[in-house]
């Protein structure tokens, strides 16, 4: 749901602003529905899902894609209004568990 905003506010592409958040929902899945994240973490062959984030984050490092928002032009007044985007679409329907609009919130502070 944070993508489509990143996508359209900011022109970042769609992959790359799914990946932004991925290694923050991997961790959080883990740890609020390991077992739906177990069918994921088996697929890849990982431990856990917090090895998963960790090899998204070491991809993206090393094929030099920035995972920070702020590196991706992303301002700290912006985080609010992002969220608020992010709950304006369908979209939220999307993740395994529901998040608040907090929760976003923490993920973007803490992606950003």
């Amino acid at each position: 749901a944070v993508s489509y905003p990143l996508t359209l506010r900011y022109g970042i592409p769609h992959g790359h602003a799914s990946a932004v958040a991925l290694a923050w929902l991997l961790r959080w899945h883990g740890e609020t529905h390991p077992d739906r994240i177990a069918i994921l973490t088996n697929a890849l062959e990982v431990a856990d899902a917090e090895t998963a984030a960790r090899s998204v984050e070491a991809l993206m490092d090393r094929v030099d894609v920035p995972r920070r928002l702020r590196d991706l032009g992303v301002m700290p007044e912006d985080l609010p209004p992002l969220v608020e985007a992010a709950f304006a679409s369908n979209r939220m329907n999307n993740t395994v568990g529901a998040l608040t609009r907090d929760q976003i919130y923490d993920m973007v502070r803490a992606i950003w």
